[in-house]
């Protein structure tokens, strides 16, 4: 950093000396060369399991075998003839193990035999007398026959009776090796027994190292100097260490132990070196390169031992477990090795504050474009907190990341990886423990990104495979013809774009309602689907055309109005089968005045009296007139009105004719009669006055009749009576045709006229004449003696016809019928009337208060009596309550909205349903709204055309394509990048970088060491090879010390790492990035500490790990998916007391909660201890015997079924303690000894990344697997008392170890406990209350009291899909899920037995609020099938246009899983 001005110089050198002042603070604590150190103190101790001794060997020949690759066997003193065979069962082997652990008597002869916790020697006779002793004891347990306790010879004895030489200091070299030097073996002081369990308890322990840290902690170390404190106590140092590995091979006769080379080389105790030089300012001989161990030694006795002679040199070989392998970090930060120490930004950062950002971050959006263009690449899947940690990194940004469990660290690290390496940069990814390394390497591998990993598994790994590694990246090809990803990556943002204009569209807010696109369309959905229930108007499809203007207090105001209505209407079906029923309904007065109600009631009493004296007056008077008529005010009247209109003093003769006429056809009879009668009284009328003048006598015919009148007409007087004969003919006729009758032209005239109207009349009646005469016989019946056919007198028939007045009716049949009483019948009616017509004044009056239609079920046009007095019965004028309640509904009906009344109007018209009211309304809002909708959002139809599914599904497709082709794009880059070639002339010592590298892996053996070749082709090794994965141990072994030669830094697991075991690799890169889980397993001295000797396992947990640092640094994030756990309830837990419920777990589809406790009865926890020098009795780790058993006899169970029903789950085992680990491995080894498929089961997981493991609590972070197993050890000592400590969970940060310990399991957790939540107690660290909540989460099933995770729908759409699913027999949970990731709706049901049948996704608010279409459309639904849901996706646009279709379309989705299920 370049700057002109002197302040900002001077701040900048200021910050760069606290820097460094704070390197060299804690690279002091790198450095312990305290007794605690089994480099500086090797504790030759009988019960510890990482030290074993080899005796009668030669250094020497012992280091050549090793260093030329020989394999050497462990092997033990000759087995003795007389070792009873009943003590080599399992039965005794594993009372044995157990006994050692818990056997008073054992014990304290121990501690008697070693009062100052010293060094015992276990070939010595007393211990070999104690170990028989307890061997005896457990005969005697176990019903063994008695033997002889006394020893024939001691161990040395029996060694020395067999030629070996029972002494640890081993021999010098001779002129001559014997043979038993010369061979392949390393001769131990042990009987075969001990030394199988000896080097078994060793190969764990190394293999726990190596499989935790990746770091080998097994060393043969040649020679011990023998050096005194300054109170003369001995300490005894190895001076020469070499890393081996012990392997075990299985025989017939037993398992057979040898010593291998790791190929690294020879080195001195950089412990003890910096021990001599700090305390005695003495310094140890420098180790020559190919020096041979006895010149070593001989420089020990001239350079050290002249000047302390009281000192000395130890020619043991030991076998030992050494975890502080410190000292080449120590060594790193030593400033000389740098340019200038600290000057980097990100470690000045990180001491000083200096460039401390906004912690605060938002998640970015996925989707967008200028988002996605600074990651180039994602080769693993990615959740949008995933993505945010990914933006920053790739901003430059030194980072924090929170990675609670299972989260997805190691995916969002790999995504970093592989988006660094697209860019051709170089990345350094370090973690303590090698599970967090191989985790990210295996997924870099799976995308065939392994060969360009330079991958340090562990310091065991040899060299030559390393060479071999690298010769294999330089012979790697490129992939050829990758498809170009534009187009797809075009089409990709396209769907993005598409996928989420849909979801702003359902997300948006319109009109003055502001009802969102998805509340309007699910809405309408659900109250389309009750549409038959509405009126026919609705289902025709009516809307409202100011539907834009309704706002949403209105909208509520309205639903509120309905809403009461519905209510009165409810409370009135309460009494009453609906409202049609209710006694007042009707009655539409609306104010509950008592005046006006009570006048009504007396109005009510009067209509119900007089309605009863009128129908039954009406009824009498009807059954009296003999006729049925409807008793009702308009019939009444019209009968009425018919007798009073009656003529009034007819003749009793025509009377007594009358009555005959009970017929219309009689009466028509005789109307007939009259008409035809009086035309022929008319015609014989005209032929009487013609017959005055006209002579009948003659014979008249028409045509000559008005041919003559023709003439008559024609003629002119004079002229044509002298030249017209045809005109004299014609008077001539009237003459003759005339009685007397004066010729005169005009009256001939008229008088032939006359005659033709005649002769046509007579003609035209001829017909009528004859019916006369024939067809009216039957009026002779009716009429008597007064029928004379055509003769019959006409005034007589027409004073009958006079009385019809209704002529031919049922009115007139009506009097007829009753004309003998029709004065009578009149009076009677005249009495009726008067009735009638007061009623009417009286019902007048109220008519206006009731719909009569409703009331009385009449209308008022026509009063039916029996209605009137019946409904009125019906009412019970007492009940005002009843009143008030109908008065009250019309109340509100009268002030309804407009739309609302005329909705209710209809359907009291229609008699519909009013439990559909509310419904109604709604749908004629919702599809008012939507067509308002679909005109303002043309390009919503689109959506309507085709599924949202399709468009999902190729969203998807593409995603998985575009993937694929980067991953490619990715492997050329890298297999292009430009190695630096280095000098390639010279000598072999000459060569760097590539040229070395090509020397190197052409050579078959002989390789130069390897922290050499990373010193002298470090670049070319880099480009070969950009990204490292390592531990900061091997990193500071092998990788040079220089400052910023990687890009970026990335740490996993950083909550376990100290802040001076970061600093190395912080130093060596540019960009930093520490991920970690502050509520995860702080940084421990566990595997550094000699764990069996210390209290406690040697947890010392206040140390600030480099993530707590980062926090409080850097910008920091937090990944919030949660993916591990199978099903929610083995997350629950943590993410409440935890993480503040801020975890987004995805809901299992198993219901079945996870947990299971195992309550061990009569269990007692057994605790050790030990005795100091001051005669204190310390507390140790102890062990719990019951519970071993219960819990190694569930794990083989597991085994065996697993393997039988070939369900391929793996399984862990933790515990809290060193003690009870080895115990439970012991009893699980035995167990297991003879179960075929136990052995199986451990080979099928051998080589995976789960293997099955007994783990100490403190080392189980980062791991997981299918099933954890958990021995909780503590609980009451033999006298029954449940003592309140808790080992390493009672620490300050103790909560932090239970929090790892509840989250490794991904399907399921069996807890086996002594240990009930009332022992535990209250108070006390925060650590023993959360494992009693724990105990009582995993015995209740509930988090704790007042806590709940039931939710209810997210909107009425969602509510009524689970109604109708449930009327179809399913049973619907909503919200399924705890913690910001819920499933709208789990199905399940009776016929499928294995938890919810399917999860039903909506497009609501939820979907739409996410952070992208990938979060809930890629991500989410594979995490949820990952869990095993079937995800049945809802859309909006789909089910408001046909919900009864779509409904239909589910149902069968859901059957067709029960039936294939």
């Amino acid at each position: 950093m370049v700057t002109s001005s002197p302040q900002k110089k001077e701040e900048k050198d200021r910050f760069l000396k606290l820097t460094q002042q704070a390197i060299q603070a804690y690279r002091e604590k790198l450095l312990d060369i305290s007794n605690r150190n089994n480099l500086i103190n090797l504790n030759f101790n009988p019960r510890s399991n990482r030290v074993l001794r080899i005796i009668d060997e030669l250094p020497e020949a012992i280091f050549k075998k090793l260093s030329e690759n020989d394999k050497l066997t462990l092997i033990s003193l000759p087995a003795s003839k007389n070792n009873p065979k009943d003590e080599a069962t399992i039965e005794f082997k594993k009372t044995f193990e157990e006994e050692r652990l818990v056997n008073e008597n054992y014990l304290n002869e121990l501690k008697e035999l070693n009062p100052d916790d010293e060094e015992i020697d276990e070939s010595s006779d007393e211990f070999q007398k104690i170990l028989r002793k307890l061997k005896d004891e457990i005969r005697k347990k176990l019903g063994l026959k008695k033997i002889p306790t006394q020893h024939s010879m001691s161990i040395q004895d029996y060694a020395k009776a067999h030629n070996i030489v029972p002494e640890y200091d081993n021999p010098k070299v001779k002129s001559e090796i014997d043979e038993r030097h010369d061979d392949d073996n390393l001769q131990t002081l042990f009987y075969p027994d001990d030394l199988e369990r000896k080097a078994r308890a060793i190969l764990k322990h190394a293999k726990s190292f190596l499989d935790e840290k990746g770091t080998n902690t097994l060393h043969l170390s040649f020679g011990c100097l023998k050096w005194l404190e300054a109170n003369n106590t001995p300490r005894y140092s190895p001076l020469l260490l070499m890393q081996v590995k012990i392997v075990e091979t299985k025989t017939p006769s037993g398992p057979v132990y040898t010593i291998e080379s790791t190929e690294g080389e020879l080195f001195i105790n950089l412990s003890l070196e910096k021990k001599l030089i700090n305390d005695f300012k003495i310094q140890l001989p420098k180790l020559e390169e190919n020096e041979n161990i006895e010149s070593y030694f001989k420089k020990i006795e001239l350079q050290v031992l002249k000047t302390k002679p009281d000192w000395e040199l130890k020619r043991f070989i030991t076998l030992a477990i050494h975890t502080y392998s410190k000292m080449s970090m120590y060594a790193e930060l030593d400033p000389k090795k740098w340019n200038t120490l600290g000057n980097q930004a990100a470690i000045q950062t990180l001491f000083t504050g200096s460039d401390n950002p906004d912690h605060d971050s938002e998640i970015y959006d996925v989707d967008e474009a200028v988002n996605k263009s600074k990651v180039p690449i994602l080769i693993e899947e990615t959740d949008s907190s995933q993505f945010s940690v990914i933006l920053d990194a790739m901003n430059g940004e030194n980072l924090a990341v929170q990675g609670p469990p299972g989260t997805g660290k190691s995916t969002t690290i790999t995504n970093i990886i592989a988006s660094y390496l697209f860019k051709q940069k170089k990345v350094l990814f370090i973690a303590e423990k090698k599970t967090a390394l191989d985790v990210v390497y295996k997924k870099l591998k799976d995308k065939d990104l392994d060969k360009f990993v330079f991958r340090l598994s562990s310091t065991a790994e040899k060299k030559t495979s390393i060479i071999d590694e690298i010769k294999d990246r330089l012979t790697i090809k490129a992939p050829k013809n990758i498809p170009d990803s534009y187009t797809d990556q075009k089409e990709y943002n396209e769907q993005i774009n598409k996928i989420r204009s849909y979801g702003k569209i359902l997300d948006t807010e319109y009109f003055a309602i502001k009802k969102t696109g998805y509340q309007i369309l699910s809405s309408l959905a659900k109250y389309k689907f009750y549409l038959e229930n509405y009126p026919k108007k609705l289902q025709d499809g009516f809307v409202l055309p100011d539907i834009h203007s309704l706002n949403k207090d209105d909208f509520i105001r309205n639903l509120g109005q309905i809403s009461e209505v519905s209510t009165i209407i409810s409370n009135i079906k309460k009494k009453f089968k609906d409202i049609g029923t209710h006694p007042w309904f009707g009655l539409i007065e609306d104010k509950n005045n008592p005046y006006e109600i009570k006048e009504l009631k007396s109005t009510i009493i009067k209509l119900d009296s007089e309605s009863k004296n009128i129908h039954e007056k009406l009824k009498i008077f009807f059954n009296s007139i003999k006729v049925k008529f409807n008793i009702d005010f308009i019939e009444a009247k019209k009968v009425i009105n018919i007798f009073l209109k009656s003529p009034n003093n007819t003749s009793v003769d025509i009377k007594k004719l009358i009555v005959n006429f009970d017929e219309i056809k009689k009466i028509e009879l005789l109307q007939n009669f009259l008409i035809d009668l009086t035309r022929y009284d008319d015609l014989l009328k005209v032929k009487n006055k013609l017959s005055k003048i006209v002579n009948f006598n003659k014979t008249f015919k028409i045509p000559k009749l008005k041919e003559h009148l023709k003439n008559i007409k024609k003629s002119i007087f004079l002229l044509s009576y002298l030249f017209n004969a045809n005109y004299r003919q014609s008077k001539k006729f009237f003459i003759d045709i005339t009685k007397d009758i004066p010729y005169t032209k005009n009256s001939s005239i008229e008088i032939i006229e006359d005659l033709l109207n005649y002769l046509k009349l007579e003609k035209d009646n001829e017909q009528e004449i004859k019916q006369l005469k024939n067809n009216y016989l039957p009026l002779s019946k009716l009429i008597g003696d007064n029928f004379k056919s055509e003769k019959t007198d006409l005034n007589i028939i027409k004073d009958i016809n006079n009385f019809f007045i209704f002529s031919a009716s049922e009115n007139q049949i009506l009097i007829n019928k009753n004309i003998k009483n029709i004065d009578e019948i009149k009076k009677v009616s005249s009495d009726i009337e008067v009735l009638l017509n007061s009623f009417e004044t009286l019902y007048s009056a109220f008519s206006p208060k009731i719909n009569s239609k409703h009331f009385f079920n009449f209308d008022n046009e026509n009063i039916v009596f029996e209605n009137i007095f019946k409904k009125i019965k019906g009412i019970d004028l007492r009940d005002d309550e009843s009143l008030s309640e109908y008065i009250e509904l019309n109340y509100y009906n009268k002030n309804l909205n407009k739309d609302v009344q005329n909705l209710y109007d209809i359907f009291v018209q229609e008699q519909l349903d009013f439990k559909f009211l509310d419904y109604a309304y709604k749908f004629l809002i919702y599809n008012s709204l939507a067509k308002k909708l679909f005109e303002a959002k043309r390009e919503l139809s689109s959506y309507l055309s085709s599924s949202l599914e399709n468009e999902v599904s190729k969203l998807r497709s593409l995603d998985k394509k575009i993937f694929s082709n980067q991953n490619d794009q990715l492997i050329q880059n890298l297999s292009f990048m430009e190695i630096t070639p280095g000098t390639s002339k010279g000598k072999a010592s000459d060569l760097t970088e590539l040229s070395l590298i090509k020397r190197e892996t052409d050579k078959k053996r002989a390789h130069i060491p390897f922290r050499q070749l990373m010193q002298r082709a470090g670049n070319a090794l880099r480009d070969m090879k950009p990204c490292y994965m390592l531990s900061p141990a091997s990193l500071s072994q092998v990788v040079n010390a220089e400052p910023e030669i990687f890009d970026v830094l990335i740490i996993d697991e950083a909550s376990q790492m100290k802040i001076e075991d970061a600093i190395g690799s912080i130093l060596r890169a540019k960009q930093v990035i520490i991920v970690g889980d502050p509520m995860q397993l702080p940084p421990s001295d566990f595997f550094n500490a000699n764990s069996e000797l210390d209290t406690e396992d040697g947890i010392v947990d206040d140390d600030e790990s480099i993530l707590d640092l980062a926090l409080s640094r850097f910008q920091s994030r937090m990944l919030r998916w949660h993916y591990r756990s199978r099903h929610e309830s083995l997350i629950n837990f943590s993410n409440f007391h935890f993480y503040n419920k801020d975890l987004i777990i995805p809901p299992s589809a198993n219901d079945k909660f996870a947990i299971k406790n195992n309550y061990i009865e009569n269990a007692i926890y057994t605790p050790s201890s030990k005795t100091t020098k001051r005669g204190i009795v310390t507390g140790k780790t102890g062990v719990n015997i019951l519970e071993a058993n219960a819990i190694s006899d569930a794990v083989v169970d597991f085994m065996k079924n697993s393997i039988k029903k070939a369900s391929n789950k793996s399984c862990l085992v933790v515990t809290m303690n060193t003690s009870q680990k080895e115990l439970i491995e012991e009893e699980i080894r035995f167990k297991s000894s003879k179960i075929p498929e136990v052995e199986e089961y451990l080979n099928l997981w051998l080589y995976s990344m789960e293997p099955f493991a007994v783990k100490n609590l403190e080392s189980v972070q980062g791991d997981e697997r299918d099933y954890i197993f958990v021995s909780t050890l503590f609980g009451p000592n033999k006298d029954g008392i449940t003592m309140k400590r808790f080992g390493p969970i009672a620490k300050p940060k103790g909560h932090r170890r239970l929090n790892v310990l509840f989250t490794r399991a991904k399907e399921g957790l069996e807890l086996f406990t002594s240990l009930t939540p009332s022992s535990i107690g209250d108070g006390g660290e925060k650590g023993r209350q959360i494992f009693k909540s724990y105990l009582e989460y995993a015995q209740t099933q509930r988090i704790e009291s007042g806590i709940t995770t039931s939710k209810g729908t997210d909107s009425d759409f969602e509510d009524w899909v689970k109604g109708e699913l449930e009327n179809l027999g399913y049973e619907v949970m909503p919200q399924v899920g705890v913690s910001g990731f819920f499933i709208d709706l789990g199905i399940k049901h009776k016929d499928y037995k294995y938890g919810y049948l399917a999860g039903i996704e909506c497009d609501g608010a939820a979907y739409h609020s996410s952070v992208s279409a990938r979060d809930n459309d890629i991500t989410r639904q594979n995490v949820l099938e990952g869990l095993g849901w079937n995800i049945y996706r809802i859309w909006s646009t789909n089910w408001f246009e046909n919900p009864k279709a779509e409904l239909k379309k589910l149902d069968h989705y859901l059957k067709a899983l029960i039936k294939n299920t």
